[in-house]
């Protein structure tokens, strides 16, 4: 199974659009909250891959501060199947180790720190690729997953092997935020990127797509008035929920 070929073109078309991925400023702090309060075991993640990262700013975030993390040495690769996403990553990731702060991306996230962190210590990369393509072929086993704001996108038929997938590849945590049927006003939603439809999933739904290799630790409710200003361009306003699973051992399932 792969992204198909015409929905990779509309990511593409979306990141070369200005203002029309601006959802990702909403909030930009919210991942690196999520992981400073939600893992108890920090100090055993020593790899992160995150599915569907667009242009990175949150994991950027959560990188650049070593407080939520607990501790700096650790590997995160971000993968996106838009070039154009990627090709942004990668310069902001180059902005911050020279030291540049020249976009508005950069100024944003600095608005999440207290100073202005010193440096990015970790080892950050970021990938074009198919999630599914990655997971396949990775040779590599990753102590956290995180999937913030992907998984709602993919058709329903893509659920049960994309949860396969992350479960061979996934050692110890799982992160996975999506809108939540729970909290929502809202009977469908509308596409932010045309021809891209999103998924509202409830509790029950994501329980059983994960549960046979994951046991669900923390979630969090993001209500509908959560963004911190408005942003026409961000095209979706519903609840969502985030999940932080625990693999399961192998022998249990």
């Amino acid at each position: 199974m792969r992204i198909p070929v015409p929905f990779v073109e509309m990511w593409n078309r979306a990141y070369a659009t200005r203002n029309c991925t601006n959802w990702e400023l909403l909030p930009l702090c919210d991942l690196r909250d999520f992981v400073r309060d939600s893992i108890p075991a920090k100090g055993n993640i020593r790899s992160a891959l995150e599915l569907g990262c667009g242009r990175g700013l949150r994991a950027l975030v959560a990188m650049l501060d070593v407080s939520a993390l607990g501790f700096d040495d650790i590997s995160y690769t971000g993968i996106d199947v838009s070039k154009n996403a990627i090709r942004m990553a990668r310069q902001i990731l180059e902005d911050i180790t020279a030291g540049r702060r020249s976009s508005v991306f950069l100024e944003r996230m600095d608005k999440c720190f207290p100073e202005r962190p010193s440096g990015l210590k970790p080892a950050v990369s970021f990938q074009v690729a198919d999630l599914f393509s990655w997971l396949e072929s990775s040779d590599d086993d990753y102590d956290l997953i995180i999937d913030w704001m992907c998984f709602h996108e993919l058709p329903p038929e893509y659920r049960t092997q994309y949860a396969e997938l992350v479960a061979q590849r996934c050692s110890t945590y799982f992160i996975l935020k999506c809108f939540s049927t729970e909290g929502s006003t809202q009977g469908e939603l509308s596409e932010a990127v045309p021809g891209v439809p999103k998924y509202m999933l409830s509790e029950a739904e994501i329980v059983s797509i994960f549960e046979p290799s994951f046991r669900v630790v923390r979630i969090v409710d993001y209500s509908e008035d959560i963004h911190p200003e408005v942003i026409p361009t961000d095209g979706v306003v519903a609840a969502k929920r985030a999940y932080l699973f625990e693999r399961l051992p192998t022998s249990t399932h």
